[in-house]
């Protein structure tokens, strides 16, 4: 167990050193062999991103969107929402690199659509069983996850422009102004 979890490192760490030095293919194969040495590693969500992010170097953007649904599917079964919505983010990303403006639209607005489903205004009920620690760290989750639906509409604003959908622009646009009025 303790090799297993050293060698997941090793692969984790040349996966990203790969990428960061420019490499982005060789980064792509370490991630690859660790994510197919265990699917349970701790590093799985760190090292889909890294092998995503490699992939959209490569403009290799279905497999980036396949890692990036990955990474969405389990970090929601997970309750693990800011890294859900990051992913389906950088979904929309890859669509708008393809100027595929309409898809990355359909992403962006999933995930701005969301707002209308969350309570963000007023004092969230918490169980309570939970102590003052585990708050704090849903508070943050729910910091992190509200910065990639801002962006999400924000991009979604801009894809509807792109697009022309002028009654879309607008209804992301003041939902921006609504939710976000410092902006980015």
């Amino acid at each position: 167990k303790a090799l297993d979890m050293i060698k997941q490192r090793i692969l984790f760490d040349a996966g990203c050193a790969a990428f960061y030095s420019g490499d982005s293919k060789l980064a792509t194969l370490y991630i690859g062999e660790l994510v197919n040495m265990d699917k349970k590693t701790p590093y799985l969500y760190k090292a889909l991103f890294v092998r995503a992010d490699a992939y959209v170097f490569l403009k290799e953007y279905e497999n980036a969107r396949k890692d990036l649904s990955e990474i969405s599917i389990g970090a929601i079964s997970s309750r693990r929402d800011a890294l859900a919505s990051e992913a389906k983010c950088k979904i929309g990303q890859t669509f708008m690199l393809e100027k595929d403006y309409l898809k990355a639209f359909n992403a962006y607005n999933l995930i701005a659509k969301s707002l209308n489903a969350l309570n963000i205004e007023g004092d969230p009920l918490y169980p309570p069983n939970f102590t003052a620690e585990d708050i704090e760290k849903l508070k943050d989750e729910r910091k992190k996850e509200m910065a990639w639906i801002e962006e999400a509409v924000y991009q979604g604003a801009f894809c509807a422009a792109k697009l022309g959908q002028k009654t879309n622009a607008e209804e992301l646009t003041k939902l921006y102004l609504k939710h976000f009025p410092n902006g980015m």
